[in-house]
């Protein structure tokens, strides 16, 4: 047990084994296998996170696209509204565009 490296049957012992599972569940990620089941309450309010920022994310886009659409019947307004939505989407950004 003190030198596993020069054990050649450590990977066999029982206490070995024990030792190493004891704190499996503990280190578990969201992205592995048995993340949702141990952590129930934390996986919903994951889910909850994304839908409310997926949904925000489409109310969002819905109102520059009718913003879009508003202003797109002159020229000079519909170069207006782009450069206003993309100077938004700039600032949203932290100065970078997608």
């Amino acid at each position: 047990m003190t030198f596993p490296q020069r054990d050649p049957y450590h990977h066999e012992s029982y206490r070995a084994t024990m030792d190493r599972q004891k704190h499996v569940k503990d280190l578990i990620q969201p992205g592995e296998s048995g993340f949702q089941t141990y952590y129930k309450k934390s996986w919903d309010d994951m889910q909850e996170s994304a839908r409310k920022y997926e949904e925000k994310e489409a109310k969002e886009k819905a109102e520059r696209d009718e913003f879009y659409k508003k202003m797109a019947y002159s020229g000079a307004d519909r170069q207006a509204a782009k450069a206003t939505i993309e100077a938004e989407e700039k600032l949203k950004h932290g100065g970078y565009t997608k």
